[in-house]
């Protein structure tokens, strides 16, 4: 469902996702440094800072989505931003997952 939603939301808002490019390293930035905190602030334990690091980069973005959409729903990038924090960490995550998966294995 909700990989869905964000290809629809994909479909409906590429001119302006595209017209608002310069956004990206931002949202990139954003996720990547809310991963870093998370990491170090999980103390020793190398699990406990890997699921930190990953449930810190990815927390945030559905709330800011929901307050996005309800405060300004005239402006359509205000909920995009989040999405696109979805989607960036996803597609960090998943790949990272699987590396750390062969690593336990």
């Amino acid at each position: 469902m909700v990989l869905l939603l964000i290809i629809a939301m994909l479909y409906l808002y590429t001119e302006t996702i595209i017209a608002n490019l310069s956004v990206f390293p931002i949202v990139l930035l954003f996720f990547l440094g809310s991963a870093v905190i998370g990491y170090l602030t999980g103390g020793k334990n190398r699990d406990a800072r890997i699921i930190l690091a990953v449930g810190t980069g990815l927390r945030n973005p559905p709330v800011a989505m929901l307050i996005a959409t309800q405060h300004f729903a005239t402006e359509p990038m205000a909920a995009i931003v989040p999405l696109l924090i979805v989607i960036v960490g996803l597609s960090i995550l998943f790949p990272l997952a699987g590396i750390i998966g062969k690593k336990v294995a």
